[in-house]
């Protein structure tokens, strides 16, 4: 039960951001909303990519860019879920 809850509650950044290699930033920040079997939401991905200036990022892969711009693709994958806490 309390799996079940962080799983569906609490979002995490982690100070190594986690980003896969292979997909380019957009792809990072989608995924796990993808894996989760959630809608693509365009208002909340536009509203979140343009308050963290990630939109001339988002054809990049994670080593093209600075740790602070992994950073936050890091915070915009963990919005993306909408959790009520992030951690």
């Amino acid at each position: 039960l309390r799996t079940l809850y962080r799983r569906n509650n609490i979002g995490n950044i982690f100070q190594q951001f986690n980003l896969l290699p292979t997909l380019n930033i957009a792809d990072n920040i989608r995924f796990c909303r993808q894996l989760k079997g959630l809608p693509e939401d365009k208002g909340l991905w536009r509203q979140i990519l343009s308050a963290l200036d990630l939109m001339p990022l988002l054809g990049r892969y994670p080593e093209e860019v600075s740790g602070g711009q992994q950073q936050r693709a890091a915070i915009a994958r963990a919005l993306y879920m909408e959790p009520k806490i992030l951690l």
